[in-house]
């Protein structure tokens, strides 16, 4: 009997944590028509401006009809492009040269398929556009690429290679490069490669102000970039309107703090990116995703001449929960919490268990915790009032541990 009183008062002191856990919280939101086990739950776009950066203060509790407090593990799921690269296996049965160039023949294995190239040199500082063939049986030739520019720059500014090929998938069982060089390329090796990438489920994120000006000082460009309200980006595309080559050095920062001053506000930023923006790909920088209202990317022109920026293109990606109902409650969703740690949930180790297929649910519109009537009341919990229960449930366990070890004395005795 007496082991089941401790058993209840340790239910009540840690539903009442659980409870007091959740005053932590800035804001709910009621999640809507859960009836099945597995759900899925996009998180809208409007909600990241009150989460924290990494997500960890995202919880799932619910109120049961019996008033008990229950929480819902869940999966956190980002929907961002997938690439797979296979490596293929090769020989380079051929080097060979003439007044023209360069040539490196590879043999591959019968209907292999590849569609890039990753090519390293020892040679720095070259431009070359180069040639790739293919034949099934190293007689008859046909191009696959011509006039592809590769280009090598080292020097005390930056250091910046494009070596990589690529083109539509071919299965040739022989593939020859021509390099146009008056002298030895000093090719050290080279990667056939199968590549894939699965689109993701992306979206680009409207910019409201676009300002761009010139640094005369420090000879860098500089793109304030702002949006109407936080958003969650993982990609961003710099388009460039000049129509000759460049190469440069390219940083990307998003606003961490804010200061207002008599001279207005001064901004802190925290560097996101460092790359070289070039004239010979799409400008595009990939990042882990992260929430921005303010952004600032700065262009090291050096002694050249400034970019025309056409536009910036910010997109993010869908992210959404696969979540877990064991029990019959209200559930709600909890965020805001600066200092809530990652939850660690065994469902994240069983992610082949979670269904294909899950419905997905709704959300209803954000509430700010401290107004103390969206609350339920069973997660209304005065502090005074739960440390109180805390010493009491205390006191009952010191005591019944003493009536027991005073119990057994005595039968010990006898």
């Amino acid at each position: 009997m007496k082991s089941r009183y401790i058993v209840f008062l340790l239910f009540i002191l840690l539903n009442s944590l659980m409870c007091a856990q959740i005053e932590k919280y800035k804001y709910k939101r009621e999640i809507l028509n859960i009836n099945e086990t597995w759900h899925r739950l996009e998180l809208p776009d409007n909600m990241f401006g009150n989460l924290e950066d990494n997500l960890a203060d995202i919880r799932i509790y619910g109120i049961t009809p019996y008033k008990d407090t229950v929480e819902a593990p869940y999966f956190l799921k980002e929907n961002v492009p997938q690439t797979s690269v296979k490596k293929i296996r090769f020989k380079t049965i051929n080097k060979s040269h003439d007044k023209n160039g360069y040539y490196y023949t590879f043999e591959l294995k019968e209907g292999v398929s590849v569609n890039e190239i990753e090519l390293d040199f020892t040679r720095k500082n070259f431009d070359w556009q180069v040639r790739l063939e293919g034949s099934s049986d190293s007689k008859e030739w046909f191009t696959i690429l011509d006039d592809y520019r590769i280009v090598s720059i080292v020097n005390d500014f930056t250091d910046f290679q494009f070596n990589k090929l690529s083109f539509s998938s071919s299965k040739y069982k022989y593939l020859r490069l021509f390099i146009p060089a008056t002298k030895n390329p000093r090719l050290s090796s080279a990667a056939l490669v199968q590549s894939s990438t699965l689109d993701g489920e992306g979206k680009k994120y409207p910019v409201k102000n676009f300002y761009v000006t010139e640094n005369k000082k420090y000879k860098t460009t500089e793109i304030e970039v702002d949006f109407d309200d936080p958003v969650r980006a993982g990609k961003v595309t710099i388009n460039i309107k000049s129509d000759f080559d460049y190469y440069r050095r390219v940083s990307i920062k998003l606003i961490q703090d804010s200061i207002e001053t008599e001279t207005g506000w001064v901004y802190r930023y925290g560097k996101l990116l460092i790359g070289t923006l070039n004239s010979l790909a799409t400008n595009d920088f990939n990042f882990k995703s992260t929430t921005l209202k303010k952004m600032l990317v700065s262009i090291e022109n050096n002694d050249n001449e400034p970019l025309d920026i056409e536009s910036i293109e910010v997109t993010g990606y869908k992210h959404e929960l696969n979540v877990r109902f064991a029990r019959e409650a209200t559930y709600y969703l909890f965020y805001g919490n600066k200092m809530a740690l990652l939850p660690k949930y065994d469902i994240v180790r069983f992610q082949d268990q979670i269904p294909a297929r899950l419905t997905a649910l709704n959300l209803g519109d954000e509430e700010r915790m401290f107004d103390r009537k969206n609350i339920p009341p069973s997660a209304i919990f005065n502090k005074f009032w739960l440390w109180g229960v805390m010493v009491v449930v205390i006191v009952l366990l010191a005591w019944f541990s003493l009536k027991m070890l005073n119990g057994k004395h005595s039968s010990d005795d006898g």
